[in-house]
């Protein structure tokens, strides 16, 4: 039994689709901080954005390099920061910041790493 083909697609431009789930993804919590969606409470962009556009960089880093099977460098440090981006502005911007939080779990897929 073989294993299936992937589209053309795929193969020419495999991670442009991770890319943009990425992107969009980082862009979906500023968008709520500022529009003060949930809570109401709109806040500046002048902060949202930066520390936005800050995890998503370490994601597309992280999801980057464990799509081709390896490891960034000073991943922990990269990771530990990716959790403190994400977390510790939930005190000011609240639950419009929630989103973000998935980045960490999905960069978990690093601590694979640790134990070799």
């Amino acid at each position: 039994m073989s294993g299936m083909i992937p589209p053309a697609w795929v193969m020419r431009r495999p991670h442009w689709p991770l890319v943009a789930l990425i992107v969009l993804w980082t862009a979906q919590a500023p968008f709520y901080t500022t529009v003060g969606l949930s809570e109401g409470t709109r806040h500046s962009p002048l902060l949202a954005v930066p520390l936005a556009s800050t995890i998503g960089a370490l994601q597309l880093r992280h999801s980057l390099h464990a799509a081709r099977g390896e490891l960034p460098r000073g991943w922990p440090w990269t990771l530990t920061a990716l959790a403190l981006l994400a977390n510790v502005p939930l005190l000011w911007f609240g639950q419009d910041w929630e989103a973000l939080g998935m980045f960490v779990i999905a960069s978990a897929m690093l601590l694979r790493g640790w134990a070799k």
